[in-house]
C-alpha cells in the first residue's frame, strides 16, 4: 500500500475547477477522524493553533462532505473524557463549510489528565462504524493529535491496546493512524512517551508519525500531511 508514496507525493496533484491543487485523485473517498488532545498541558492559544491547522487539512481537499469521491471527516476532543465533536452521519460532515464550522466551533474546554485509551476506543468502537457513517466504500484514516502519553501510567496499556485492535482491521474496515506529537510541557518520564508513540501509528512510522517542536511547525507541515493521508487510500 505504502511503497508508491513517493511517487503520488510527487506527482499525483490534480488541478480543481478553481486552479487550486489538491492531493488525491477521485479514486480515493475517505473518512478521516481527527482526534485533538485538549488536555490542562495544552495552552489555550496553542488549541487555536492545531485548530487552525486542522482546518487547514479540510482545504487542502477538493472534494469535501458528500459523495461517491469525497473526504468526509469526523472529529473527537478528549481529555480525561471524550467529546464526540462532529461524527461521520452528522449533518455538519456533508458539507466543507460544516466540517470547517464544527472544526471552528470545538469545545475549548481543557481538563486534567489525557486518557488516549479512551479516544482510541471511541474510535474503535463508535466512529468507526456504519452506525456513525463510516462508509464502507471509503478508507478510514485517524489523525491523532497530542501533546504528551497517556495519563495514568496504568491506562497506558489500554492506549496500545486499542491502537493495536485499529491497526488489526482489515478490509473495508481498514485505518490508517496517524500521529503528530506536539511540543509537551513535561519532560519527566519523557521515554515512556516516546514508548507510547512508537506503538500507535500505522507502520511505516517515517510517513505516520511525525514530531513538533513547536507549534508553529504544525500548519506549515499541513499539505504534506494531506500528501501523506492520500498515499494511505487504496
Amino acid at each position: 500500500m505504502y511503497d508508491r508514496f513517493n511517487v503520488i507525493s510527487r506527482d499525483l496533484q490534480c488541478q480543481a475547477p478553481t486552479g487550486s491543487t489538491v492531493p488525491c485523485d477521485e479514486n480515493g473517498p475517505l473518512d478521516v477522524l481527527i482526534i485533538l488532545d485538549h488536555s490542562n498541558s495544552i495552552k489555550p492559544e496553542n488549541i487555536i493553533d492545531v485548530r487552525n491547522a486542522m482546518g487547514e487539512l479540510v482545504n487542502e481537499f477538493d472534494n469535501v462532505g458528500d459523495g461517491d469521491y469525497s473526504v468526509k471527516f469526523a472529529l473527537l476532543t478528549y481529555n480525561d473524557k471524550v467529546k464526540p465533536e462532529m461524527l461521520f452521519n452528522d449533518t455538519a460532515s456533508s458539507t466543507r463549510e460544516g466540517t470547517l464550522a464544527a472544526i471552528n466551533n470545538q469545545s475549548m474546554i481543557r481538563r486534567k489528565n489525557t486518557r488516549t485509551d479512551l479516544a482510541l476506543e471511541f474510535a474503535d468502537n463508535v466512529v468507526f462504524t456504519p452506525e456513525a457513517g463510516d462508509r464502507d466504500f471509503a478508507f478510514n484514516v485517524l489523525i491523532l493529535v497530542t501533546d504528551g502519553r497517556t495519563m495514568k501510567a496504568k491506562y497506558q496499556k489500554h492506549t496500545i491496546r486499542n491502537a493495536a485492535s485499529i491497526k488489526a482491521r482489515n478490509g473495508t474496515k481498514e485505518v490508517a493512524i496517524f500521529l503528530l506529537g506536539l511540543p509537551g510541557g513535561r519532560a519527566k518520564n519523557r521515554d515512556i512517551q516516546q514508548q507510547e508513540w512508537n506503538e500507535i501509528p500505522t507502520a511505516p512510522k517515517s510517513t505516520h508519525f511525525q514530531n513538533f517542536d513547536h507549534f508553529d511547525d504544525l500548519l506549515p507541515f499541513i499539505k504534506e500531511l494531506s500528501l501523506r493521508v492520500c498515499a494511505s487510500g487504496r
